[in-house]
């Protein structure tokens, strides 16, 4: 999947417009701050990419790459945010993604209960900054 792909054909345009990229490639990892969508699709421009997020504190832009013939560009891609899952409760979380601890990934996942059981199940979730 190529970042040209996803201008032609995805929802990237709906992306935030500046937030944190979190992308992963066949050879690396790319977590960094973004200060427009034009500057994310710069550090993105030329990477063979498996799973892309660009996030801020109050939805994200999420797109992978997909063989499925459920995906017939190539990848599925979408956006989240508490607007989308309204009727959801939430439950939020933050992990340290560097030895030394100076990089968060901060975690929302939108819960729904089974009817009739009770059963929580995660329906959606999103990555968020720290502002959440």
């Amino acid at each position: 999947m190529k970042i040209e792909t996803l201008k032609e054909a995805g929802k990237i345009s709906q992306a935030p417009r500046r937030g944190k990229l979190l992308a992963y490639t066949p050879k690396n990892v790319i977590f960094e701050n973004y200060s427009s969508l034009s500057e994310a699709e710069d550090l993105l421009s030329n990477q063979d990419l498996l799973e892309v997020h660009l996030f801020d504190s109050i939805s994200e832009y999420r797109a992978i790459a997909s063989e499925s013939s459920r995906a017939p560009l190539g990848f599925i891609d979408c956006i989240v945010s508490d607007a989308v899952e309204a009727d959801a409760v939430q439950y939020r979380e933050s992990m340290f993604v560097s030895p030394e601890g100076s990089k968060a990934l901060n975690t929302v996942n939108y819960l729904h209960t089974q009817d009739g059981t009770g059963v929580m199940y995660v329906s959606n979730y999103r990555f968020a900054t720290r502002e959440v």
